[in-house]
């Protein structure tokens, strides 16, 4: 037992350096988002914050997954991205109202059903991340590069759309 417990230490030490980091990026640009986009129309600044909310959750995931790479524990994923899982479901209620009003938008339904499956495929990420690591080692190279490409692509497309266009 006690030598288990000596493995997991070093782990844990690691998510809580990463999380803390994640934690204090997060809560330090969501408010620069909302200043920087204050006086724009209002799709525009939820834009952003759906591309803030979603996109450091997968960023958060690769670097997680990527870090894994190099220390080779699974401790450290598994720690790490419940973590993650755990701060994205108890804020999801606040951060709703930004979903809401992309459903509520004046979107087709394949649009919507769109923003659906990105939702539901950045959840499945980070459960597939940690189910895969009794498998395996880690995520294999190809998954993460599909599901980096996959999400990334329907980020930029959603921000091409309905934030200001990149292009």
């Amino acid at each position: 037992m006690f030598q288990t417990i000596k493995k997991i230490i070093p782990s844990l030490l690691y998510s809580i350096v990463l999380l803390a980091l994640f934690y204090w990026q997060f809560n330090a640009q969501y408010a620069q988002i909302i200043n920087a986009f204050s006086n724009e129309k209002l799709s525009i600044l939820y834009s952003y914050l759906f591309l803030y909310y979603f996109g450091l959750f997968l960023v958060g995931i690769t670097t997680v997954n990527l870090i894994n790479y190099l220390l080779n524990r699974k401790s450290f994923v598994t720690v790490s991205l419940m973590t993650l899982l755990i701060f994205y479901a108890l804020t999801l209620p606040n951060f709703y109202h930004i979903i809401a009003y992309f459903i509520h938008y004046p979107l087709n339904n394949h649009a919507i059903m769109s923003m659906v499956f990105f939702i539901v495929l950045t959840f499945a990420y980070a459960l597939y991340s940690i189910v895969i690591l009794y498998f395996r080692s880690h995520i294999p190279l190809s998954h993460l590069i599909i599901f980096v490409l996959l999400s990334g692509g329907y980020l930029l497309y959603f921000l091409q759309h309905y934030g200001k266009p990149l292009f």
